[in-house]
């Protein structure tokens, strides 16, 4: 939890600046973290969580799609 709430201050500090944290989810008792983050491409994003030592499983490229009302 404490690595999702932090996240985007430890970029900040770290001086990042091509890669953004939206939002993030938690996930119960397995302690996995989703983050939604927008970057230049997978190797900026991975480049990013890298330098504020958050361990990556995966990274998906994804478009948001806001439904009509």
């Amino acid at each position: 939890m404490a690595c999702a709430v932090g996240a985007p201050k430890m970029l900040m500090n770290a001086g990042v600046k091509n890669a953004k944290i939206k939002s993030c989810y938690c996930c119960g008792p397995e302690g996995r973290v989703v983050f939604v983050a927008e970057a230049e491409d997978r190797e900026a994003l991975l480049d990013a969580l890298n330098k504020i030592n958050v361990p990556v499983a995966s990274i998906m490229e994804a478009e948001e799609v806001k439904p009509k009302m």
